[in-house]
């Protein structure tokens, strides 16, 4: 990614998920790689490349904060690797003050062919980045079943208004769900989107069976007593927001549960 990037995605791909599974299989070669990469280092300062060796000393130490090795909250980190870069920079130039005039030539050709390269290259991702759907569909075509790509792209297709689309991606979504807490998160965007779209009965089956799914959780139940409100049943809104409080205390059940006639309030 220093050099060339090829295929940035925004989450990670099913390969390094599996690698991140058998974490401790690969700590072994990265350790080997650290070796190594302050082996050249230490050699090069040796040889009184001082400058090259503090350049990649440089891409170290900035590029280690940013690994992900401890977890950050945001996606869109390509930023990120500015300060490395400066690093390459540094060793690469101090590398080629001992190379000889006509491989220095050489050298200088490939970097200005590489510019090149990335002038095309970001003619290519300024389409990706147009906007949010844009990202995430690009992230959906290269990485096809990870389930947090496939809800972000259903979020960014809901807050375009694409109700139908974003349905289509959840659909996909609940087969990749790892565990029964994804799939209730699922399956409550679900039923969110189908109670904008007016499908109001198949949203209140699906708030249910959210809730049966993660039973630690009363948002489903919530939106389930919010969308019988809005329906006119008040009987049903303050059992289902009852039953919300019960297992959390959610600020928007209880100021929704206050809204309700005196004799539809739980006691």
């Amino acid at each position: 990614m220093l050099v060339y990037p090829l295929d940035m995605l925004v989450t990670y791909t099913d390969l390094v998920l599996l690698r991140l599974h058998a974490y401790w299989f690969y700590v072994p070669f990265a350790l080997l790689l650290c070796l190594l990469y302050a082996g050249l280092a230490a050699a090069l300062y040796k040889r009184g490349q001082r400058l090259a060796a503090w350049g990649l000393f440089w891409i170290l130490l900035t590029l280690l904060p940013v690994l992900n090795i401890a977890a950050m909250t945001f996606f869109m980190a390509e930023r990120l690797t500015y300060l490395p870069v400066i690093g390459l920079a540094i060793a690469l130039g101090a590398a080629a003050q001992k190379l000889r005039p006509k491989l220095k030539k050489y050298l200088f050709a490939g970097l200005a062919a590489l510019a090149v390269l990335f002038t095309v290259n970001i003619q290519g991702r300024i389409a990706v980045w147009h906007d949010d759907v844009s990202l995430w569909r690009y992230d959906a075509a290269k990485n096809p079943w990870n389930f947090l790509t496939r809800m972000r792209l259903a979020d960014a297709l809901r807050s375009a208004k694409d109700y139908e689309g974003a349905i289509a991606e959840l659909r996909v979504a609940v087969n990749l769900a790892a565990d029964r807490q994804q799939q209730a998160v699922v399956y409550n965007e679900t039923g969110l989107l189908l109670a904008l779209t007016g499908n109001a009965k198949k949203a209140g089956q699906l708030f249910l069976r959210s809730a049966a799914l993660y039973p630690a959780s009363g948002q489903a139940l919530y939106n389930l007593g919010k969308v019988s409100y809005l329906q006119g049943d008040m009987k049903g809104a303050a059992k289902y927001l009852a039953a919300s409080l019960e297992r959390e205390d959610y600020t928007p059940a209880r100021e929704l549960l206050r809204l309700l006639p005196a004799k539809h309030k739980p006691l």
